[in-house]
């Protein structure tokens, strides 16, 4: 007898991780191919948790210049940004990083992912916030924004 339970997919990252993005879009890709595999199976239910990349950021976040030449030694990142937008290019994201003016704290938007669940809408909330930091350049640490 087949197990008719919806396989429980927990996925940890931070919305400002654009390796984590990235993953997303490679998971709904294989989320899509798992479905035209099987389509008599319940789809996976895709549970997002909260995980800090720099936990000890202040609550007003900083100037993004300021953090990746903390980071990575240069207010441009040194070079990151190519190899990343190549990857992000690779699954339809582009992203937009000389937008980003500020490094947020990102706990208030975990809270807001978190709260999403219960509404059964946590992915597109997930996803409208790596939207807004990584295409528009959305301030996090901003509640009108948020």
């Amino acid at each position: 007898m087949m197990n008719t339970l919806p396989l429980q997919i927990e996925i940890a990252s931070d919305i400002v991780c654009p390796w984590c993005y990235i993953g997303k879009r490679q998971l709904e890709s294989a989320l899509a191919l798992f479905a035209a595999k099987y389509p008599d199976r319940p789809a996976p239910a895709l549970s997002w948790l909260a995980f800090q990349l720099n936990p000890d950021m202040p609550a007003g976040g900083m100037s993004r210049a300021e953090y990746l030449t903390r980071k990575f030694g240069a207010a441009d990142g040194g070079g990151i940004y190519e190899r990343v937008s190549a990857a992000g290019d690779s699954v339809g994201l582009a992203f937009e990083f000389g937008k980003i003016a500020r490094q947020p704290n990102t706990l208030k938007a975990h809270a807001l992912v978190e709260a999403a669940a219960e509404l059964e809408i946590q992915p597109q909330m997930k996803e409208a916030l790596m939207r807004a930091y990584f295409c528009d350049g959305a301030d996090l640490t901003s509640d009108a924004a948020l």
